[in-house]
């Protein structure tokens, strides 16, 4: 590491600290403590308010006292390490997981991180909506796909997605009802979108994302216990044509 990284580093974990003596020598004499305590106070509130506009639901659904608690033991804990603020927030759902209380809170701060991922990630061009046409079985089992990079899968058990679509529209809230779903979310032209995904459309996705062969996928996810297979294979072209009509792979 550089000396010029090893001074950044500490000055980073001075600010939040908030105490390094060998840090403070390096600022100018005149009140040091409290030159340093600026940066501090500035850099911890643009780390809270990064995090705070990612995740209206869920402050919506944990009430603002337990919100705050979480954000600063996560802030506190978790400094910054990109030179894009805007990615710093998708880190909190994971503190979520660790401290907030029930299943419905974890699934709306997993599906929050998730838009702001796929909002932020870097745009690429989407297959085109008519490049199966005309594919024989044979050809497509043989290829394999890649997702958009601003695109996420998500697989929950809890109906959160609905909760976040009744607090958008500031209708009633669902009741809490702790039923797996699975969810895609998909970013194109800067429009988020989230997808319900049947159960074994979800274990199909997940090996394509991984880079399964079309073939080898649908053959593992035929074999997963209780899998209906012929309903599976009746609902696989619709699969793939809603597929490619959200423009889910790269081109």
């Amino acid at each position: 590491m550089s000396r010029y990284a090893q001074q950044l580093t500490a000055l980073q974990h001075a600010i939040i600290e908030r105490e390094a003596a060998d840090v403070l020598e390096l600022i100018k004499p005149a009140n040091a403590a409290a030159r340093l305590a600026v940066y501090a106070d500035g850099y911890l509130m643009r780390l809270c308010n990064a995090v705070r506009g990612d995740y209206p639901a869920l402050q919506h659904y944990v009430g603002g006292e337990m919100f705050e608690t979480m954000l600063q033991h996560c802030v506190q804990q978790t400094p910054s390490r990109d030179w894009d603020l805007n990615q710093y927030s998708q880190i909190f759902s994971a503190c979520v997981a660790q401290h907030a209380q029930g299943i419905l809170a974890h699934d709306i701060a997993a599906i929050e991180s998730a838009i702001a991922a796929t909002y932020w990630s870097k745009s690429c061009e989407a297959l085109p909506a008519d490049a199966l046409q005309n594919l024989s079985l044979e050809a497509l089992a043989q290829m394999t796909f890649s997702p958009r990079i601003a695109s996420r899968l998500l697989q929950l058990n809890s109906n959160a997605d609905d909760y976040i679509t009744a607090f958008r529209a500031g209708a009633a809230l669902p009741e809490t009802l702790l039923a797996p779903h699975d969810l895609l979310v998909l970013r194109a032209h800067y429009d988020v979108k989230r997808y319900a995904l049947e159960p074994m459309e979800y274990q199909l996705l997940s090996r394509l994302f991984n880079g399964a062969m079309f073939g080898d996928a649908l053959e593992d996810v035929a074999e997963l216990p209780g899998c209906d297979v012929p309903h599976l294979l009746a609902q696989l072209p619709a699969f793939c044509a809603r597929w490619m009509a959200w423009g889910l792979w790269r081109s």
